[in-house]
C-alpha cells in the first residue's frame, strides 16, 4: 500500500460508517462523517476546499470512470463565466497543467504564477495518518493564492448580490409609501366633496323657506 499523503484518492467505502471520521486541521480537532465511495479534494468555484464523489460506493473503480468524474467537475463555471473548474487541492496547479483546461483558466493561473512564481517541483502534503488520526495541511503557496482570491470575489458578489437586494427593497418600499400617500390623498378629498354635497341642499333649503 502507498503511503497516505500520498494516496489523493482513496476508497472511503472501505471505513467504519457507524464512527465518526476525526481529523486534524492546523492542531484543532474536528468531527465529521466519512464520505462514501472513491473521493478526492478539491477547490470549488467558490474557494472552499471539498471532498468530491469520483466513483459511487459499490461501483467498481476505474481509470476511465475516475476521468469522467474529474472532467465534470473540471467543466463548472460560475453564472458570468468569471471562474472555470474545480481544482485539485493536493496537487500544484502550475504542475498539472490546469491553464490548459479553459481560457479562464489560463488567466487565473497565470496571476497565480505572477504573485508565486514558478509551479512546485513537487505536489504538497496535504494529508497524512499520525498518532492523532488523519491531519489536513494547506497546499502549495499557488493554490492557497487560487482560494484566497475565490473567497475574495465570491464575496464581492455576495456584498454585491446584498446591496441590490437592498435596493431594490428601498425602491419597493418607496413605492408603497407613495401608494399609501395616494390613497390618503383620495380619501380627504372624497371627503371634501361629501361634506360640500351635504352643504348644498341644506343651504337649498333655507333659501325657499318663506320669511316671516
Amino acid at each position: 500500500m502507498g503511503r497516505i499523503d500520498r494516496a489523493y484518492v482513496y476508497n472511503a467505502a472501505q471505513r467504519d460508517h457507524t464512527k465518526p471520521m476525526i481529523v486534524h486541521y492546523k492542531g484543532k480537532r474536528r468531527r465529521q462523517l466519512w464520505p462514501a465511495g472513491t473521493v478526492e479534494r478539491f477547490v470549488n468555484l467558490q474557494g472552499t476546499v471539498v471532498q468530491s464523489v469520483l466513483v459511487a460506493p459499490g461501483v467498481p473503480k476505474s481509470k476511465e470512470g475516475l476521468a469522467q468524474a474529474r472532467a465534470k467537475l473540471y467543466a463548472y463555471k460560475t453564472t458570468d463565466g468569471d471562474v472555470v473548474g474545480f481544482i485539485e487541492h493536493g496537487k500544484c496547479p502550475l504542475k498539472t497543467g490546469v491553464a490548459d483546461r479553459d481560457p479562464v483558466l489560463a488567466e487565473e493561473m497565470e496571476r497565480v504564477r505572477d504573485v508565486c512564481g514558478p509551479a512546485c517541483k513537487e505536489h504538497p502534503v496535504t494529508m497524512k495518518k499520525t498518532s492523532k488520526g488523519v491531519e489536513y495541511f494547506d497546499s502549495c503557496p499557488h493554490i492557497q493564492y487560487v482560494i484566497e482570491q475565490r473567497r475574495a470575489l465570491h464575496r464581492a458578489k455576495t456584498i454585491a448580490r446584498m446591496n441590490k437586494q437592498k435596493s431594490l427593497q428601498q425602491i419597493e418600499q418607496a413605492k408603497l409609501e407613495a401608494a399609501q400617500q395616494t390613497a390618503a390623498d383620495t380619501r380627504a378629498l372624497l371627503e371634501r366633496i361629501g361634506d360640500k354635497l351635504e352643504d348644498k341642499p341644506r343651504s337649498r333649503k333655507q333659501a325657499t323657506e318663506p320669511s316671516e
